[in-house]
């Protein structure tokens, strides 16, 4: 075995199965890795008995008391827990003699051409980071599926889409792909020691001096090999974990959400079909392999059994104990679903409103909706939904960047797309969709217990449809001919089924596969379908869909046109006219117009009738204003509804993970998790900043001040401070201080380094007691305040790694809350970011006398922006005394 990996310390964090982490480190001490730190994510004794002892590799357990005492309970992030417990290896590499760590996954391997003493020594003692391309790992079908690493072809990343044709390469899977890749399309990182100021994620460095001057490795230089389905029992627990909450992950990448919830729905099979689904998915087709190797993107990889010693494998074959995952979304007697971009926000909830009218009362009910550029507002007013009295949830979802990147910006009907998204986001039972131009005329409850025979599907027919089989002289030839091919071989035109109202049976094991090859149509072949995605869930399901009745969507501008003159069609019109779901399918709405016909105004009588039930208002032009109605709340019912009044925002969870949210002279402003308060049990906690390895200072939690919230923007969550004397750091620093990290650690954890402590922030320069414009010249900083008109603060800010720079607003010396820079400003380059920040009523209320105090700083450190040409006009609609003046930037 060669020794490229020679003087070089290497990092992961493992949970799982010991052959696998055994085999990950019997490659790297194979090829010379001098030491291996591995951090035991929660470890039970099968796994730590099973470990052999080796004087180069350090096993880390970390409990998990040790993860809820540094975040909280609910805040097990795993990339979060990875970067945490690389900075803790980092610092007892550093301390162990080494100069470098690289941080790779336990599902990947280092590959390097030429020794690393030598890469180091070329690339400089200065260099912060230098960064690994990726190499996704395949199969190529011979390979046993109990090996982790057992894939052998290689494929690489590539930026050239006009050279290959993913949908024709991959198939249906092209859609869960990112060019080829599984996961990421960066690699890993080795960093130099001890590790500089910034922010890292567990691809490599983001920000600050980790940042600055990094170099990146050519792919034949060196790389990562990514073997990210692993074994076929790895795969299995590996997503279970992430689908049941064991292993959070905040940020997943869109595509990696859609494998999670394929995988999930795979998983939920019998074995033999899982390991069925496994081989074929993750390998690639003898054609695929040709075309990409031709393309110089796939290269064989032999690992040489470097994977087999020099460790001896645990006695235990490679297999985990099947895992099932489980929805932890509790099953409800009705699910809904819409989709609905702005324009059409008001009458989906109409439709919500009636359904509930018609069938509420009958048992719990869930609304998933997704929305298309929803405005806050309108998210909110969905969620009043869940005041109505009778037992509904509401989720929304927003599905904004999924149609940027899949159809584009072009398409004005584009938010009707969104129902490819659905299979993302429901919970997994089934769900009748809804068109918002639906109207609910009596309880339609017993489709969701009718016998479906099998059907993943059910809808009515399409009246183009039932034109074309009963009066086809009016159909014009092309239209005729596209739903013939569309249903050929699958029982005739009737078959072509409406989008507006299905019934779709997520319980059905075969359900998701065809949603995915519907999606899979519409994002690689829109162009070719002129009903778009109802083009392709007519083509997806053939074979597998059921008719209804057409009272079930009695499409209004089909059966009261003159269409309907020939006998059958006339017949079907007046036989469902008594219908239970009616379709405003015409171009002209009901809420727009005020039309004197029949429908119309069955459609404005209806919603009045359920605005009043509800007690809820769509705000219509002939909406009543109903007030909501104060009622009996179950205990249970009330919990769901506080709990939905302490989130940050509409739809999102309440932030409990621990921030710094700024640093003044006199102390830190913290946002604090509720385990974490002094209050709580444990261990002491404190505040440490290092930097160049010494202690700068440490603060005692205990010492934080009763909560209050910051004025400027209500994040409702409580905001403590931490005093401490900035001022006498800074005296002992020389006046400044720079590439510090701030950890949270438990009293006694600084002996020796051997505890895991909680990264909080890393800061190129926390601060400084030189003349402010002097100070933000030294830091990677700039930025000015050039305005306060019509109540409003305007000015920009940008760092010199092109991060976000995060602003905090202080107020009379008050701390008054962050903000981001989310304005392009066309007079900076690349139209960087602007702010207007909305000042007007702080100053009215500021309890400081005149004059008012305002500065906009850096977050987190004590530089303030520069001030430019500063102008200021006075609004008199916020009542401000005429002679009161403001300082700006004093602070």
């Amino acid at each position: 075995m060669d020794s490229n990996l020679d003087t070089l310390a290497i990092y992961t964090m493992f949970a799982g199965h010991p052959a696998q982490i055994v085999r990950w480190c019997n490659y790297h001490l194979s090829h010379g890795a001098a030491r291996l730190y591995v951090l035991l994510d929660r470890p039970d004794t099968s796994l730590t008995d099973a470990l052999p002892e080796d004087p180069r590799i350090r096993w880390l357990p970390v409990g998990q008391e040790d993860w809820v005492g540094g975040y909280g309970q609910r805040n097990l992030n795993v990339e979060r827990k990875q970067t945490d417990g690389f900075r803790w290896a980092a610092r007892l590499a550093r301390a162990d003699g080494f100069d470098h760590l690289a941080f790779v996954d336990a599902d990947e391997l280092i590959q390097l051409a030429a020794p690393w003493s030598e890469i180091a020594e070329a690339v400089g003692e200065q260099t912060p980071a230098v960064t690994l391309p990726v190499r996704e790992m395949w199969r190529d079908g011979t390979e046993s599926l109990d090996d982790p690493f057992g894939a052998r072809l290689a494929l690489r990343p590539t930026e050239d889409e006009e050279k290959i044709a993913w949908p024709k390469l991959m198939g249906w899977r092209s859609q869960l792909l990112r060019r080829g890749l599984l996961g990421h399309r960066t690699g890993k990182a080795i960093y130099a020691l001890p590790l500089r100021a910034g922010e890292m994620t567990v691809h490599g460095p983001k920000s600050g001096n980790l940042l600055d001057g990094a170099m990146a490795l050519d792919d034949q230089d060196g790389r990562i090999l990514h073997y990210d389905h692993g074994s076929f029992s790895t795969w299995q627990a590996k997503w279970a974990h992430r689908a049941d909450g064991r292993a959070l992950a905040r940020g997943l990448l869109a595509k990696r959400r859609l494998q999670l919830h394929l995988f999930i729905a795979e998983m939920s099979k019998p074995e033999a079909e899982q390991r069925a689904f496994f081989a074929e998915f993750f390998s690639l087709p003898e054609p695929t392999i040709a075309k990409l190797t031709e393309a110089g993107l796939l290269e064989e990889v032999d690992l040489g059994g470097a994977t087999e010693g020099p460790l001896a494998l645990p006695a235990a074959a490679d297999t985990l104990a099947p895992v099932a995952p489980t929805d932890p979304r509790d099953r409800v007697d009705f699910q809904f679903a819409f989709v609905t971009d702005e324009n059409f926000a008001s009458a989906t909830f109409a439709t919500q409103l009636s359904v509930l009218s018609k069938i509420g009362h009958l048992g719990r009910t869930r609304m998933v909706v997704l929305g298309d550029g929803l405005t806050e507002t309108s998210v909110a007013k969905f969620k009043t939904l869940e005041l109505a009295q009778v037992d509904v949830e509401v989720i929304c979802q927003d599905i904004t960047e999924d149609l940027d990147r899949d159809i584009g910006r072009g398409d004005p009907k584009r938010a009707t797309f969104g129902r490819i998204y659905l299979i993302d986001y429901l919970p997994r039972q089934r769900t009748i969709y809804l068109d918002g131009d639906i109207l609910a005329t009596r309880d339609f409850s017993e489709l969701f217990t009718m016998d479906l025979q099998g059907a993943c599907l059910a809808g009515v027919p399409d009246s183009a449809a039932l034109r074309a089989i009963h009066d086809p002289d009016t159909v014009p030839p092309e239209q005729s001919t596209r739903l013939q091919g569309i249903t050929h071989g699958s029982g005739g035109l009737e078959q072509y089924i409406n989008g507006g109202v299905l019934i779709m049976d997520l319980d059905n094991p075969d359900y998701h596969r065809m949603a995915l090859e519907a999606r899979s149509m519409v994002m690689n072949f829109a162009s070719a379908l002129k009903q778009r995605d109802q083009d392709a869930m007519n083509i997806a399901f053939a074979g597998r869909k059921m008719l209804l009745s057409s009272k079930y969507n009695y499409m209004t501008q089909y059966y009261l046109s003159d269409r309907c003159i020939a006998d059958p069609l006339r017949v079907r019109k007046y036989a469902e006219v008594d219908a239970s779901l009616i379709h405003y399918s015409g171009k002209r709405k009901p809420w727009v117009e005020a039309e004197p016909e029949f429908y119309n105004g069955l459609y404005r009588k209806m919603v009045i009738e359920a605005e009043r039930q509800m007690g809820l208002s769509c705000d219509f032009y002939f909406s009543a204003r109903p007030e909501f109605r104060a009622g009996s709340v179950g205990r249970r019912r009330m919990a769901k509804l506080l709990r939905a009044g302490s989130q940050s925002g509409p739809g999102r969870r309440a932030d409990t993970a621990l921030e710094i949210l700024d640093l003044a002279g006199d102390g830190f402003y913290l946002h604090v998790p509720e385990p974490l308060l002094p209050r709580a049990d444990g261990p002491r906690r404190w505040l440490v900043a290092r930097s160049g390895g010494r202690v700068l200072f440490q603060v005692d939690l205990a010492g934080i001040r009763h909560p209050f919230v910051p004025l400027l923007v209500p994040t409702q969550r409580a905001v403590y401070f931490l005093p401490f004397d900035l001022n006498e750091v800074l005296d002992d620093e020389g006046g400044r201080v720079r590439d510090v990290e701030i950890t949270l650690e438990p009293e006694g954890a600084n002996e020796g380094g051997e505890s895991f402590v909680r990264h909080v922030s890393s800061h190129v320069m926390i601060a400084s007691d030189e003349d402010q414009e002097v100070a933000l010249a030294r830091s990677q900083f700039d930025g000015v305040i050039d305005g306060l008109s019509d109540g409003h603060l305007s000015g920009w800010a940008r760092s010199g790694d092109h991060r976000d720079v995060p602003l905090s607003l202080h107020v009379a010396g008050k701390f008054a809350g962050r903000f981001l820079p989310c304005h392009p400003r066309p007079d900076l380059p690349e139209n960087g970011p602007g702010f207007r920040v909305p000042v007007g009523p702080l100053l009215d209320f500021a309890s400081a006398p005149s004059p008012v105090d305002l500065a906009v700083k850096i977050a987190g450190t004590n530089l303030s922006l520069r001030r430019g040409p500063l102008r200021v006009t006075w609004a008199g609609r916020y009542g401000w005394d005429a002679d009161r003046e403001v300082w700006i930037g004093r602070r």
